[in-house]
């Protein structure tokens, strides 16, 4: 039978046996704990510098080939302009002659992006501001002023058909008195027409322009695997390429940017659907320099 004494004695024995496995149970966890924290910040550090970790494994496989350790997982990070820099810029539209404002700044927006993709610029942003603004964000450019004359550039972009042989020479015989004119040192005002020496004697343009072109594209042809240029037209451009390649076929149409010929290629038949694609002996390296430089054809409006 036990006493008092001897219970409150094995009493104080459980209550001290439970203390101090309680202790060993609260370190235990306060290591794993540790430990974890250590793994995390382990991962966390190779995440982030993943090549130094990667150069370990290599050295270690160099020495040991039987371990085949693989390498830790990593990506490109895309940095913002508060990481990497870059430049924010905001131009202003001039829209004072164009009726509907919204689209023009649609379209101005479109090919902006255009030229921002073409100058290699990882996630621009290209946003419309207000009625008459669009805000351009080029993280990572080092060349700004470079940025800036691309981006804000107006090249002009039209198609023109072939003139009549008597415009044509109209327009020789004009060159051809301005020049004379010049040589005697004459004022060349004074010839009647004189602004007609101006003008391109072979060609003439037409109302459709880069601003009616959505897109152009490479594709290949699916029998000799050759590489073509697709332009796309809008809905309105898609009514005017129709009318134009109408009259014009058996006859080239010359596509001019900044009055530079572009290409020259002779409609076949009337084209509808406002697709249209233009074949020729070109590479693909060719092939994509002329989509470039068609996909950064004229604004809707000029921008500053």
């Amino acid at each position: 039978m036990l006493t008092p004494r001897a219970t409150q004695t094995q009493e104080k024995s459980c209550v001290f046996l439970f203390g101090v496995v309680r202790y060993f149970i609260t370190m235990q966890r306060k290591h794993w704990i540790f430990i974890a924290i250590i793994i995390l910040a382990f991962l966390a550090g190779t995440f982030v510098w993943p090549n130094y970790f990667n150069k370990s494994v290599d050295s270690l496989n160099a020495k040991m080939p039987f371990l085949h350790l693989p390498h830790f997982w990593s990506r490109p990070y895309v940095l913002g302009l508060d990481l990497q820099g870059g430049v924010n810029l905001t131009y202003q539209a001039d829209l004072s002659t164009v009726e509907d404002k919204s689209e023009a700044m649609s379209g101005l927006r479109d090919v902006i992006e255009r030229r921002v993709n073409l100058f290699g610029v990882s996630e621009p942003v290209v946003q419309i501001q207000g009625e008459d603004r669009l805000m351009v964000s080029l993280p990572g450019v080092k060349d700004v002023k470079a940025a800036i004359e691309m981006i804000g550039q107006t090249p002009y972009l039209e198609f023109s058909e072939q003139r009549s042989e008597q415009e044509a020479q109209e327009i020789l015989d004009k060159i051809s008195q301005v020049q004379k004119a010049q040589e005697e040192g004459k004022d060349i005002s004074q010839i009647e027409n004189w602004e007609l020496a101006l003008q391109n004697p072979y060609f003439k343009p037409t109302e459709l322009t880069g601003k009616y072109l959505s897109k152009a594209t490479v594709v290949f042809d699916q029998t000799t695997y050759r590489p073509q240029l697709q332009l796309q037209f809008n809905s309105e451009g898609e009514k005017i390429f129709e009318q134009m390649t109408g009259n014009n076929i058996g006859k080239p149409l010359a596509i001019f940017l900044d009055n530079q010929l572009l290409q020259m290629p002779t409609v076949q038949e009337k084209i509808s659907g406002g697709r249209a694609q233009i074949t020729g002996r070109f590479t693909p390296a060719e092939a994509k320099e002329v989509v470039e430089r068609f996909n950064a054809g004229a604004l809707p409006a000029p921008i500053t």
